[in-house]
C-alpha cells in the first residue's frame, strides 16, 4: 500500500494497489466494541476512468497525520461514483474489517469436542483471520461435547460463541496491519491514541484546535440485580443444577430455564458472566469531543469536570466518528486541518465489560421449531449401535461434513412407548432408517429421536392398501438378516387374526392364572420333544372323541393308585405278550363271563360253572369255548393345521456420506494474482478480463457444480 506523498492534509487515503494520489473529503463511521465497524467514506482523484470493480475487496489505509499517528484500516465492500467536477471526481467506499465477510456466509454445521477457541480459530482461518491477524486473549473454555451452527452466519455463531462464554472482541490497528483481539476481561484495552486523557471543557469555551470534551450526559439506570439459572441433566436427574448470582438490586431477578449447563460450575460462570452483561448498562456516559483519536476498545482519562466523580477512567464501548475535508476538492489546496466531530458512549473503564445481552437477557440463539428428518448412523459392519441410554446417533439431511458413521452427531436419545426404572418399552432404531429428530426447547445442541417413519427405500412389512387392515410388530434378525420375529393383527372383517411368531424361541410365564378359551379347533404341532409337567392336579375332558398315537413307546407311571372306567368295551390289543402283576392281590371280574385264552387252551367262568379246555386237561368235559377276543382298532389322530407364516424384511442400506459441495476455500493469493492480471490487461487493453485464461479458476479452487 503506497504512503501517502506530498499531501499535508492532516487526514489522508491510500488504497491498495492505486497508485494515483488520492484526497479524503469525508470520513463517516462507527466501531464498538464486540461489533463490526463501517466507515462511508469520498474521495477524491483526477481520474475519470476509475474502475470501481476494481476497488471492491482492495485494503485502505486513513491515517490521521498528528504528532502521534492513528490508523484506520478495512477492506472496501461497496463502491460508487459520486460526481465530476472541475478538477476532480468523487467517489464513495464503504470501509468493512475482514470480520465483515463472516456475515455472508450462511451454514449449517456441527462441531464436536472442540472447544470455543478452536472452534472460532478454525472459521477465522477459513476467512483468512489467522497468524498475526488474530489475538486471542483468553484462556481456553472448556471442550463442548457438541455445538451445533444452525441457520447462522458465520459472524453470528462466532459472536454467539463469545456471548455465551464472557468473551469479547476489539479491533487494533497499525500502520501495516489490522489485529482482531479477543479476550475476557478489561485487560486487553489499550489507552486511545496521542494524549490518554481528555480535558471537559464547556461549550461556550472549548479551544477548537485541541483535545477536549465539550458535551457531556452521564446516566444511571435500574437493571435486575440478580440472575437465577436452572437447567436438567438426564443422566443426573437428582444433580442441583440451580444457581443465582447477585448484585446491587437482588429482587430484581432474571430467570431462566434452561440455563444451557450440565455442570454446577457452569452454570455458576453463565449466570455470572451476565449479571455482569447487566451491570456494565448501570452507568454510562456519552461524550462529545473534537478528538479523532478515540476508538472502541480504548480507554480514556477524564479530567477538569466540575463534579470530581467524573473525573476517573472510561472505556470507549461504542464511537462514532465525522471527519470533513471539503476543500480538498479544490485544486492547489493541501486540504488544512479539516474538521472532526467524535461521539462517545463509554462506561467506568473498572466495571468488566460483558457484550450487552438481547432483549430478554440472554445471547440469541437460534431455535428449531418443528421436527427434522435424519438417518441413523453407526461404525461401519454395525448394524445397531447404541450406549447405556438407548441413545443412537444420526445423520441431518443438512449436514454437508457428515461420513456416515459414529461421528455423525452427538448421542440421541429415542423416545420409548413407556420409560420406568428398568421396565417399559424399548425398541432401538437400526442403522439406516429414516427418523425424526425434536430439540428440546428448540436448542441445535439439543436433539432428541422422537419418531421414525418408512420412506421409498425402507418399505412397509406389508404390501398396501392390500393389507391396510393389520397392525403389527415385525422385526428382523441380526447382524445379517434372513430371520424375524412377528406380532400382527388383522382386523378384516370375518378373517381377523392375531399373528405370534418367533424365529427361534417362544418363552411365555405366568405368576399366577393362565386361562385359554378356544371356542373351535385348536392344532398344536411340535418337531421335536414336547414337555409338560403340572405341580398338582391335571384335569382333561373331551366332549367327544380323544385319539393318541405315538409311533414308538408309551410309558405311564402313576406313584399311587390308577382308576380307569369305561362305560362301553374296554379292547387292549397287544401284538406281543400283556403282563399284569399285583404285588398283593389282583382281581379281575366278569359280570356274565371271564374268558382266559392262551394258545389251545381256554379258562371260562360263566354262570354255568367253571369249564377248562385244552388237549392234555379236560376237566368237566363240555364246557362252553367262550367269545373269541375282540380285535382292537383304535381311530388314528388327525393332522394339526400348519401356523400362518411370512417372510423376513430385507436388511438396511446404511446412510451415505453427504455430497453437497462445502464452500469453496477462499485461496487469496490466487485472487491477488487474478486481479493483478486483469488490471494488466486493461491498462493495456490486451483482451477483455473474461477473456483471460489466467484470470480464470483453477479446478482446485473452482467451486463444484
Amino acid at each position: 500500500m503506497p504512503t501517502p506523498t506530498a499531501n499535508t492534509s492532516r487526514f489522508s487515503i491510500a488504497i491498495d494497489s492505486v497508485n494515483i494520489p488520492l484526497r479524503l473529503v469525508r470520513l463517516e463511521g462507527r466501531t464498538q466494541i464486540s461489533g463490526l465497524f463501517y466507515y462511508d467514506i469520498r474521495f477524491a482523484n483526477k481520474s475519470i476512468n476509475f474502475e470501481l470493480e476494481s476497488l471492491i475487496d482492495k485494503a485502505v489505509l486513513v491515517t490521521v497525520h498528528d504528532p502521534q499517528f492513528r490508523f484506520i484500516r478495512g477492506y472496501i465492500n461497496e463502491a460508487g461514483f459520486v460526481s465530476h467536477g472541475t478538477q476532480y471526481s468523487e467517489y464513495r467506499i464503504q470501509l468493512v474489517p475482514r470480520l465483515w465477510h463472516l456475515t455472508q456466509r450462511l451454514n449449517q454445521r456441527i462441531f464436536q469436542d472442540q472447544n470455543s477457541n478452536d472452534i472460532i480459530a478454525l472459521i477465522l482461518q477459513e476467512h483468512g483471520i489467522s497468524g498475526d491477524q488474530f489475538l486471542d486473549l483468553t484462556i481456553p473454555g472448556p471442550k463442548r461435547p457438541y455445538c451445533v451452527q444452525y441457520h447462522e452466519t458465520d459472524f453470528d455463531f462466532v459472536q454467539r460463541l463469545m456471548r455465551e462464554e464472557g468473551r469479547h472482541f476489539h479491533f487494533q490497528n497499525n500502520a501495516d496491519l489490522q489485529i482482531l483481539v479477543m479476550a475476557e476481561d478489561n485487560n486487553a484495552f489499550a489507552p486511545k491514541t496521542a494524549s490518554p486523557t481528555l480535558r471537559y471543557e464547556q461549550e461556550t469555551s472549548r479551544p477548537q484546535d485541541e483535545e477536549c470534551v465539550h458535551l457531556l450526559h452521564a446516566c444511571q439506570q435500574v437493571t435486575a440485580g440478580a440472575v437465577r439459572l436452572n437447567d436438567y441433566f438426564f443422566e443426573a436427574p437428582e444433580r442441583e443444577l440451580n444457581q443465582i448470582k447477585e448484585g446491587l438490586t437482588p429482587p430484581l431477578e432474571l430467570y431462566h430455564y434452561p440455563g444451557g449447563y450440565a455442570e454446577e460450575e457452569q452454570g455458576a460462570a453463565l449466570a455470572q458472566y451476565e449479571l455482569e452483561q447487566i451491570q456494565g448498562q448501570q452507568a454510562l456516559v456519552e461524550m462529545s469531543t473534537h478528538t479523532p483519536h478515540c476508538d472502541a476498545g480504548q480507554f480514556l482519562a477524564l479530567e477538569k469536570h466540575p463534579d470530581p466523580a467524573m473525573n476517573r477512567e472510561y472505556l470507549v464501548v461504542e464511537s462514532e466518528l465525522l471527519i470533513e475535508q471539503p476543500q480538498a476538492l479544490d485544486e492547489g489546496s493541501d486540504g488544512g486541518s479539516g474538521r472532526c466531530i467524535s461521539q462517545l458512549r463509554c462506561m467506568p473503564f473498572e466495571t468488566l465489560f460483558r457484550t450487552a445481552p438481547g432483549t430478554q437477557g440472554r445471547f440469541k440463539k437460534p431455535v428449531i421449531s418443528g421436527l427434522q428428518n435424519a438417518v441413523v448412523t453407526g461404525p461401519p459392519n454395525e448394524e445397531i449401535y447404541t450406549d447405556q441410554f438407548g441413545r443412537v446417533k444420526v445423520q441431518f439431511f443438512w449436514d454437508r461434513e457428515a461420513m456416515a458413521d459414529e461421528a455423525t452427531s452427538c448421542w440421541l436419545r429415542v423416545n420409548q412407548p413407556v420409560a420406568g426404572l428398568e421396565w417399559g418399552g424399548i425398541a432401538l432404531p437400526r442403522i439406516g432408517q429414516e427418523v425424526l429428530v425434536e430439540f428440546e426447547f428448540g436448542d441445535p445442541d439439543r436433539p432428541i429421536m422422537t419418531g421414525r417413519v418408512y420412506n421409498g427405500q425402507n418399505q412397509v412389512p406389508y404390501a398396501l392398501p392390500q393389507h391396510k387392515s393389520r397392525a403389527a410388530l415385525k422385526t428382523l434378525s441380526t447382524p445379517g438378516g434372513g430371520g424375524y420375529n412377528e406380532i400382527r393383527i388383522d382386523d378384516s372383517k370375518g378373517a381377523e387374526q392375531v399373528l405370534l411368531r418367533a424365529e427361534r424361541d417362544l418363552d411365555i410365564r405366568v405368576q399366577a392364572m393362565h386361562r385359554q378359551q378356544t371356542v373351535h379347533d385348536q392344532h398344536l404341532s411340535v418337531t421335536g420333544l414336547a414337555c409338560q409337567e403340572t405341580g398338582k392336579d391335571w384335569h382333561q375332558t373331551s366332549g367327544a372323541n380323544e385319539t393318541e398315537q405315538t409311533t414308538q413307546n408309551l410309558s405311564l407311571n402313576v406313584a399311587e393308585d390308577l382308576q380307569l372306567q369305561v362305560n362301553g368295551a374296554h379292547v387292549v390289543d397287544a401284538g406281543q405278550s400283556v403282563h399284569i402283576k399285583a404285588g398283593s392281590k389282583a382281581v379281575i371280574e366278569g359280570g356274565l363271563s371271564l374268558s382266559v385264552k392262551g394258545g389251545a387252551g381256554m379258562i371260562t367262568l360263566d354262570t354255568l360253572g367253571v369249564a377248562l379246555v385244552g388237549p392234555l386237561i379236560n376237566i368237566n368235559d363240555g364246557g362252553s369255548t367262550g367269545e373269541s377276543v375282540e380285535q382292537a382298532n383304535p381311530s388314528r389322530p388327525g393332522t394339526p393345521a400348519e401356523a400362518d407364516n411370512d417372510r423376513p424384511g430385507a436388511q438396511l442400506r446404511a446412510a451415505t456420506a453427504s455430497v453437497t459441495p462445502l464452500p469453496a476455500a477462499i485461496d487469496f493469493e490466487q485472487i491477488a494474482a487474478q486481479r493483478a492480471v486483469m488490471e494488466e490487461a486493461k491498462l493495456s487493453n490486451a483482451l477483455a478480463a473474461e477473456d483471460c485464461p489466467a484470470c480464470a479458476l483453477t479446478a482446485a479452487t473452482a467451486p463444484e457444480e
